[in-house]
């Protein structure tokens, strides 16, 4: 049952992630345009990798979505080690997953992309893991009702 409320708790926030990286990309998009009218050649070998957006982004939210679960389920291995209670907790385990898995696979692309979109990544990848955090912790608590009545 543990982990049937990870699987759905990954879900859910595998799919506002998607949303979040959406709205990331808008707020972040003047910036990128900045940056590719500074260096275009590296943009241009960059973007051409994502190219077309439908097949990337379609791939892309597959994968947002089976990384959610996959929090999710580890979530669900981790709550009672982790600090605090639902909030507290999300926030706890959205820094691990940022620590472990978003910081040093953005930071090794320091030298292949240019640093400002290096830094934008590892600010984004702190935001989408908070945020994963958050949901996943809020809606694992939502679907364990028997421990607010033990409480």
């Amino acid at each position: 049952m543990r982990f049937l409320r990870g699987v759905i708790a990954g879900f859910v926030a595998g799919g506002l992630k998607i949303g979040i990286s959406v709205l990331e990309w808008k707020s972040f998009e003047k910036v990128y345009f900045a940056m590719k009218a500074e260096m275009p050649h590296a943009f241009s070998q960059l973007w051409k990798l994502f190219k077309p957006a439908t097949y990337w982004e379609s791939r892309m939210w597959l994968i947002d979505i089976l990384i959610g679960i996959l929090f999710g389920c580890l979530f669900a291995i981790l709550h009672d080690s982790l600090p605090g209670k639902r909030v507290v907790k999300g926030i706890f385990f959205g820094l691990i997953i940022w620590a472990i898995g978003e910081f040093p696979g953005t930071v090794k692309n320091f030298m292949l992309i240019p640093g400002e979109m290096t830094i934008l990544w590892v600010v984004a990848g702190l935001i989408n893991s908070l945020f994963i955090g958050l949901v996943i912790a809020l809606v694992y608590e939502m679907l364990w009702p028997e421990k607010r009545l033990e409480k």
